[in-house]
């Protein structure tokens, strides 16, 4: 289950918790779906020679059959709230202005799309996309964004009116990620078979060019001849695996990293809990920056200290040596002296990873972020009534 999912997952039991009643609609891999539509799609795809068409035909079958599932969705809903461009695309296609729009924006769509090297800018699926992105945003009666950059790149590249936008950070269940007990994290490496005596960095992170986690590897090459004990768990999977394989190869790092693929969510707190230090090492790519990692948010819930770099929302949440440690993005050296730091100096580790869980507790539990929106829907129903 990816970011986004959970957010949803979140956002549901929240409002439900205040009494609102919800429909969720969403696309759900049946096997009627796979058969009749994602599979003859795959092999239609595989005649496709252009990258940018297949990217635009696999993303409209799900838009497609979306709407389809909307139009036979019963519900009589006082407010929408889909959480990307082309879902917001759908329900107006459905429902036209009749009922208010709340847009949450996770990302960069478009701009994603070129950093994971599924579009090429200019050319036509790029064109077809961006005006999609502006379509969503023209539609909806409000937008939230879930960090400051995503409101300043609605101003500057589409000319959103900035009292359309609000900024309401990710959050996160933190009665689930807490800080574990000594006993806790012995049981947790018991389960993933870490040896108690190993200095366990845990980098939860899909393997896309963005999140940087080629950075944490070489962060561990240079960590080992000081810290023999250091051993990096890679959580995640994703398109930059082999990739990353061949580097652990090169930097003879086999026995020092464990890959241990795409986690389920329901399974990714037994690694959190076992973990010493979390490090999230985002860079910039293609104009695309890191907004509120729920990773990070999760890691300091659970009281560890995460490393981040100075990146978009995580450089606005960390407070460098108090909630977290910040460094440069794409230096490795700097990860590697701050972990070497936090090995040595088991207080400081101590003290700000406490510092962290008491100011995820105030500012990123899901049900302070569920009233938040209930005050966004609110706004829109009242505007709408004007």
């Amino acid at each position: 289950m990816g970011g986004k999912h959970v957010h949803l997952t979140l956002l549901i039991r929240g409002l439900k918790e205040e009494g609102k009643k919800v429909d969720l609609v969403t696309v759900r891999r049946t096997w009627t779906f796979r058969f009749f539509h994602l599979y003859p799609g795959a092999l239609y795809r595989r005649f496709l020679s252009d990258s940018d068409e297949r990217f635009r035909h696999f993303t409209m079958q799900h838009v497609y059959q979306l709407k389809r599932n909307l139009k036979n969705c019963t519900a009589n809903p006082d407010v929408l709230n889909p959480h990307d461009v082309l879902s917001a695309n759908v329900v107006h296609d459905v429902c036209g202005m009749k009922i208010p729009i709340v847009l949450t924006l996770h990302g960069y769509f478009t701009m994603e799309a070129l950093s994971n090297r599924e579009l090429e800018e200019g050319s036509p699926a790029h064109t077809f996309f961006i005006d999609e992105e502006r379509r969503a945003y023209e539609a909806a009666s409000r937008i939230i964004s879930v960090d400051n950059r995503i409101k300043d790149y609605l101003i500057t590249r589409f000319k959103i009116p900035a009292g359309r936008i609000s900024v309401i950070p990710n959050a996160i269940d933190t009665s689930k990620f807490v800080p574990p007990t000594e006993k806790m994290k012995l049981f947790s490496r018991l389960r993933l078979n870490i040896p108690q005596d190993r200095f366990m960095i845990l980098c939860p992170r899909r393997l896309v060019p963005k999140n940087g986690v080629k950075f944490a590897v070489e962060a561990l090459s240079s960590l080992k001849t000081k810290i023999p004990s250091a051993l990096l768990v890679i959580a995640g999977d994703g398109p930059e695996r082999d990739e990353i394989k061949r580097l652990i190869r090169a930097r003879k790092l086999q026995d020092s990293v464990i890959m241990a693929g795409s986690v389920p969510h329901e399974d990714i707190l037994t690694y959190y809990l076992a973990s010493d230090v979390i490090v999230i090492p985002s860079i910039a790519s293609e104009g695309v920056e890191e907004a509120t990692s729920l990773s990070m948010l999760e890691g300091m819930s659970c009281g560890k200290p995460v490393i981040v770099t100075n990146v978009g929302g995580l450089r606005l949440i960390v407070r460098h040596k108090e909630t977290g440690i910040i460094v440069n993005q794409a230096d490795s050296d700097a990860i590697a002296n701050e972990l070497e730091l936090l090995f040595r100096d088991r207080d400081l580790r101590n003290s700000i990873g406490i510092s962290a869980r008491k100011y995820v507790e105030s500012n990123h539990s899901y049900r302070t972020h569920t009233k938040k929106m209930i005050l966004e829907y609110a706004k829109a129903i009242e505007e709408d009534t004007r």
